[in-house]
């Protein structure tokens, strides 16, 4: 029942290229919602248990970049934009954290062609290249190449081969380099790998990657979210209970623990007041990120479409990066892909439909 209900609801945005990974993903669905035994939707997107992870609802990051496709104009100076001059000495460990809008059902009708994926892929990439984080967090991608859909993790692999990359899918199936089926969570690091990672459900279509890498800090345990964040209470608890539950039987004991991404909840309802309570520090917010609009949208991370349209339409703060460390390091937080990108003139591009936030923490000298 439950597959034929999705059929039916991906049934306006399947393209033929689709049609067998999609077969094969009904066919897990009985199974892996048996497994995880939870439902519902949040009211920040509008894919509830799709596995393409409610694209429509998240943020659209962006940063300007003048080594980009983006504008070359871009002001690099701006203190509201990630510095690509960071301290390459040890003392500094960066983190990106970003919901890319894979794009696959085509949701802003005047962005064509997955909206216009390829290009933002190219956006991505060029500011990953530009910033070298020492982990990136990226929610929203889509690992099996169909028609006229790009491979993206062997594309970010081949631009990026100094980074080590994780992909766990939303079935929580063991993470793996190359990819796998459908849509998930990918985790890249440039840092020392420290250990096997590990991919957990954690509601449906909904799971949490976990990887361990070494830092200025020793090591630190990253954990990748795309959360649903439902819209009743109890099952917002439950939902964040079973990421911290996770937290708690992987991560290092004494470690510090980054967990990011798009949580399709805001700051002031109950999941991000049970991470406050276990000991976690919402960076953004700490670091002056308000999401107050129209006055200050300085926080503000969804949503931007239309993607070919200049202007902040932004209203709301879902995307995260929280740290429990002791003692908790200096830091510093900015908005990433917090601007459309000129990609010719006259012709802007978010880079997704969310922004994303980029911090660097900074260890004593």
């Amino acid at each position: 029942m439950a597959s034929a209900a999705l059929f039916f609801f991906l049934g306006d945005h399947v393209k033929p290229g689709m049609l067998l990974p999609l077969a094969v993903f009904l066919v897990f669905l009985p199974a892996f919602a048996a497994t995880v035994g939870c439902g519902g939707g949040g009211d920040d997107h509008d894919d509830a248990g799709a596995p393409d992870d409610d694209t429509a609802s998240d943020d659209d990051t962006q940063m300007s970049d003048d080594d980009s496709a983006a504008d070359d104009d871009a002001d690099d100076d701006d203190d509201t934009e990630p510095d690509d001059d960071a301290d390459d000495d040890d003392t500094v460990f960066t983190v990106l954290s970003f919901n890319t809008l894979h794009g696959i059902r085509d949701e802003d009708p005047d962005a064509p062609d997955f909206d216009r994926f390829p290009e933002r892929l190219d956006i991505l990439t060029s500011e990953l290249l530009r910033l070298e984080p020492d982990a990136v967090m990226l929610q929203e991608i889509f690992a099996t190449p169909i028609l006229g859909y790009p491979d993206t993790i062997a594309h970010l692999a081949a631009a990026l081969p100094e980074y080590a990359h994780f992909f766990g899918n939303v079935f929580g199936f063991p993470p793996d380099p190359a990819g796998g089926l459908l849509e998930g969570r990918l985790t890249m690091t440039s840092r020392g790998v420290l250990g096997d990672a590990s991919n957990r459900p954690v509601w449906l279509f909904r799971t949490v990657l976990h990887v361990r890498v070494s830092s200025p800090f020793g090591p630190v345990d990253l954990y990748n979210a795309h959360l649903e964040g439902p819209g009743e209470d109890a099952q917002a608890r439950a939902e964040m209970q079973n990421v911290l539950d996770f937290i708690g039987e992987t991560a290092g004991d004494g470690n510090p623990v980054i967990l990011a991404g798009d949580f399709n909840s805001r700051d002031t309802e109950a999941p991000a007041q049970m991470l406050r309570d276990a000991g976690f520090t919402d960076l953004a917010d700490a670091s002056g990120l308000v999401c107050a609009p129209p006055d200050d949208q300085s926080g503000c991370t969804s949503d931007t479409m239309p993607l070919g349209e200049a202007g902040n339409r932004t209203a709301k703060r879902i995307d995260y990066l929280w740290l429990r460390a002791d003692p908790e390091p200096a830091f510093d937080c900015v908005l990433a892909f917090g601007e459309p990108f000129e990609v010719a003139p006259g012709d802007f591009l978010w880079a997704s439909d969310h922004i994303g936030l980029y911090c660097e923490l900074f260890a004593e000298p």
